[in-house]
């Protein structure tokens, strides 16, 4: 959001993906309509095809690779080569991969942002933000942004970020391998339909996944077979080892829900069901998968009884 305030003005054209990190989405249409900025949405595994959704007035893209629940994989190179090309800024978070895994400045992305929060703390215990770039022209921009608009961070996070990145080379190993493991015996259960994770092969974006990125991140996404409510209660109350949280990244698991309702909001819905998202920790994924094949059999006998 400092970044869109720093450089985007009113009568600009700010483009978002459909796939965009929620407040981002909602700061968007509800904040800056008041200062007559021109916000859309446009399809979150888009590429070149980007071209068309530019406008005289475009400002700024805003990409997220993948998306935060729906984990569609844009091409980058694609979105950005056609954004030069028309003098238009590009923003990216890169919270998923971190820069061990994909680098967004050498891709010729103008500003990375990542969630300190997440990787970089590593213990979902602290509130930071970072924004790199390449041209230090724009850094007196967004200092500026940032003092007008109060966002400082505490020296606690800040001596728990530098904490945490002592140890995040080995945390995104090791959570990266256990993400993967677990995802691909997902993948065989029953009550799955189908997973999001483009570190996968059966994904849709896998092709430019494995084209662009060193590795993968710690969170996926569940579609399960059609069911009612009480059978995702199952399966969040069976599970022992994945409490429900938001704060994802940290060295503990946590799961969270999306209902099929919050799916026909979006503008461009990848599926009309309900979404399980999970972050996998440090625990032994061994563990994990075990607890997550009883919340999905306490899901399929919930299922069965209902029909």
């Amino acid at each position: 959001m400092t970044t869109v305030m720093g450089f985007v003005r009113g009568g600009d054209h700010l483009l978002v993906s459909a796939a965009c990190y929620g407040a981002l989405k909602t700061f968007a249409h509800k904040w800056l309509a008041h200062f007559d900025v021109e916000v859309e949405l446009y399809p979150p595994a888009i590429g070149a095809a980007i071209q068309k959704y530019i406008k005289p007035n475009t400002r700024m893209i805003c990409m997220e690779s993948p998306g935060t629940v729906t984990m569609e994989m844009p091409d980058i190179p694609a979105i950005v080569e056609v954004a030069k090309r028309h003098g238009v800024l590009t923003m990216m978070d890169n919270t998923w991969a971190s820069p061990l895994a994909f680098k967004p400045l050498e891709h010729g992305v103008d500003f990375s942002v990542e969630a300190a929060t997440k990787f970089f703390g590593g213990h979902s215990d602290l509130l930071a933000g970072c924004i790199s770039m390449n041209d230090a022209d724009y850094y007196a921009t967004l200092r500026e942004t940032q003092s007008v608009l109060g966002q400082q961070t505490s020296p606690d996070d800040c001596f728990l970020v530098m904490r945490g990145l002592q140890t995040l080379k080995v945390r995104f190993a090791a959570q990266s391998a256990s993400t993967l493991q677990i995802a691909r015996e997902l993948e065989r259960h029953p009550e799955v339909s189908k997973v999001l994770f483009p570190a996968l092969p059966s994904d849709a974006g896998h092709a430019i996944w494995k084209r662009d990125f060193a590795s993968s991140g710690c969170l996926f996404s569940l579609i399960l077979q059609p069911a009612a409510e009480d059978a995702f209660n199952a399966f969040f109350d069976t599970l022992q080892y994945f409490p429900i949280g938001a704060s994802w990244g940290g060295v503990h698991s946590l799961a969270a829900y999306y209902p099929a309702s919050l799916q026909a909001e979006r503008a461009f819905p990848l599926t009309d069901q309900p979404i399980v998202r999970l972050s996998i920790g440090l625990e032994d994924p061994a563990m994990l998968l075990a607890d997550l094949n009883a919340g999905l059999d306490a899901f399929g006998r919930a299922r069965a009884t209902a029909a």
